[in-house]
């Protein structure tokens, strides 16, 4: 790599967007700087309606999500909707975005579902809610690298089910490059276009822009690295429900700790497993755990519309009384391929 001076696209690009093509059996892979920019990138392209007066078309998420996801939305140029996530899976309240396409669905051009911590949302559920709404899908998969979901009686993998799929290769993910990294998928050869176009200038060739576009590559370096990678992510996804299946095993019968909820629609691929401690002891119980070693994480300490930021789009507390519960609850134990029986026996 550094011999051919091929630093920036390249052979190890090339192949590496081959590869996770195949793995996941979508038609096209666009690479690109992060998870952020994959959302961005495809939000621009992917559903954006203009009415009259050049009103841009509202995008719709949860608040119960990192907040990368409603950064894309505004930066793309659409108004942001929240609906609620479910008390169970922590996913998309499906019911409560009926009822909001209802109200709004002619003003609505996206919904950008978050597969959360290794679940996926019900795509089969959402994909024939936004068919009669002719509304776009852009999946975040940030968190759900080889999570399957079933569509139309077949199981398929998170991010081939709508419009346009956006993955982040952050280190920590289940798929992590050293450094930054991320690449939207499609089976759309005019949204592939469309969203590479945007990530290099708006260029249609070289020196020529036909739109003003930005900068945004997945460098060789990265793509060598994930291209290792992709060969151990079948049997790490693996060894990932195996530790899930021994912390299952462990914390079951401890009523204070509420563990996660698969739904049947999804397969889990452990991100993050996330448990629930109710009635103030959170906090208490995360810093019992650090005194013994044991490194825990809350994801999310806030909800997005409670964050300053978000206080333009006028919701209070209250307006998503579960997601304003889950910030109070819940709490990431360690999760990666490498922990042992013991360690979980410890934690």
């Amino acid at each position: 790599m550094i011999d051919r001076a091929s630093f920036v696209g390249g052979e190890e690009v090339e192949g590496f967007c081959r590869e996770f093509g195949e793995l996941l059996g979508v038609g096209h892979v666009v690479p690109c700087n992060s998870g952020t920019d994959a959302l961005e990138g495809a939000l621009r392209v992917v559903g954006r309606r203009r009415r009259g007066g050049g009103e841009v078309s509202i995008a719709v998420t949860t608040p119960f999500t990192f907040v990368a996801t409603a950064e894309a939305i505004l930066h793309a140029g659409y108004r942001l909707r929240f609906v609620d996530v479910e008390e169970d899976t922590y996913l998309m309240d499906l019911d409560q975005l009926e009822g909001l396409l209802a109200s709004e669905g002619e003003d609505i051009g996206v919904v950008v579902p978050v597969h959360l911590f290794g679940q996926g949302v019900d795509m089969d559920r959402l994909v024939g809610l936004c068919r009669r709404w002719s509304i776009a899908i852009v999946e975040d998969c940030a968190q759900a690298v080889l999570t399957q979901v079933r569509v139309g009686g077949t199981w398929r993998y998170v991010g081939t089910c709508g419009d346009a799929g956006c993955f982040s290769f952050y280190p920590t993910k289940n798929l992590g490059a050293c450094g930054d990294g991320g690449a939207v998928v499609t089976d759309d050869a005019g949204v592939a276009q469309g969203v590479r176009r945007y990530f290099s200038h708006g260029e249609d060739r070289r020196y020529y822009s036909v739109e003003v576009g930005r900068n945004s590559r997945l460098d060789a370096f990265q793509a060598a690295v994930l291209r290792v990678k992709l060969a151990y992510l079948e049997r790490w996804t693996e060894r990932r429900r195996r530790v899930a299946r021994w912390y299952e095993e462990r914390l079951r019968d401890v009523d204070e700790v509420r563990l996660p909820v698969v739904g049947a629609h999804s397969t889990h691929v452990y991100h993050l497993y996330v448990v629930r401690v109710g009635e103030g002891q959170r906090d208490g119980l995360r810093s019992f755990l650090a005194a013994r070693g044991i490194q825990t994480g809350v994801y999310y300490p806030v909800a997005l519309h409670r964050m300053p930021a978000y206080s333009f789009l006028g919701y209070k507390e209250g307006s998503f009384p579960v997601a304003e519960r889950l910030v109070k609850e819940v709490l990431a134990l360690p999760m990666h391929p490498y922990l042992t029986e013991e360690d979980v026996d410890w934690v």
